[in-house]
């Protein structure tokens, strides 16, 4: 039925007609806006033509999204800071075929009744492409971050990656960890990491 239904739509749009009804409803479920008797299907990832009648495929829907800049928001519990030698993945790996280019993060400390100490002092956060991968960011010393006793924002931005083999980089999550030894005490606090990524495909 799905078959015959998508075959009618397709008629009815060559066809030119500037309505498409529900059999059994009777509602409108489709307005044509335009003067011409067709539309064209697009498979363009920049979306360049930028025409007024175009519909693009699926897969230059999903490339285009994908070049966008994307941002994914995690807390970690007051539970995971006291274990944070622990890697946590802040974006899953994007898939075969995929790497996900760090932009920025922006991290949160939501401070509850006791501040974190650090045992290894510096104990520094990274994020890296999985665990003991590639590190996306400069030495971030969290002294003055971690162990405030009041509620903190800081930032975190990439730095360049030279270059190295396609599996360095190619379908791996992105990580956050200290590098040190596990903070203690931080009674009540947890950390909010916002991280603004994009998703490229290899092409390999």
């Amino acid at each position: 039925m799905k078959k015959i239904l998508a075959l009618l739509t397709m008629m009815l749009l060559i066809a030119g007609a500037p309505s498409i009804y529900a059999a059994s409803t009777g509602e409108k479920v489709l307005t044509i806006h335009g003067s011409g008797p067709y539309m064209d299907v697009y498979d363009e990832d920049t979306m360049s033509s930028d025409s007024t009648r175009g519909i693009p495929t699926q897969q230059s829907v999903k490339a285009y999204v994908d070049a966008k800049v994307q941002t994914s928001t995690v807390v970690i519990t007051n539970a995971q800071l006291l274990t944070l030698e622990t890697p946590i993945t802040l974006v899953a790996a994007p898939g075969v075929g995929y790497f996900l280019e760090f932009v920025s993060a922006t991290l949160i400390l939501n401070y509850g009744s006791a501040a974190c100490a650090e045992p290894s002092d510096p104990d520094d956060l990274v994020i890296q492409y999985n665990t003991s991968g590639l590190d996306v960011v400069g030495t971030w010393q969290t002294t003055g971050f971690i162990d405030a006793t009041a509620d903190v924002i800081g930032t975190m931005i990439a730095v360049e990656i030279p270059g190295g083999s396609a599996a360095d980089l190619e379908n791996l999550a992105l990580e956050i960890e200290n590098s040190g030894t596990n903070y203690t005490t931080c009674a009540g606090s947890t950390l909010t990491v916002i991280t603004s990524y994009r998703v490229h495909a290899t092409g390999l």
